[in-house]
């Protein structure tokens, strides 16, 4: 609300497990993208997950969570490689 959208038009982008499962409690797509720290831990239920910001160009991550949400796959989690 702060920013006057609604949960599920917001997109979090994380490195931290506790902060993703926060994102995605409140309703958020979430990014995850983590650092050296946290790179070998677990992050459950995430829409999508990357390397490295320059990984993926905004245009292509907004159609990949559109497409997700179009096949009631909101849930699932995707793997982004490369």
């Amino acid at each position: 609300d702060f920013f006057g959208l609604e949960a599920k038009s917001a997109i979090a982008f994380e490195d931290s497990p506790n902060r993703s499962k926060a994102a995605r409690a409140a309703g958020m797509h979430t990014v995850i993208v983590p650092n050296e720290l946290t790179q070998n831990l677990s992050f459950d239920d995430y829409s999508l997950r990357i390397h490295s910001m320059l990984e993926i160009e905004f245009e292509r991550l907004l159609h990949i969570l559109n497409a997700s949400l179009s096949r009631n796959a909101a849930s699932q989690s995707c793997y982004m490689t490369g």
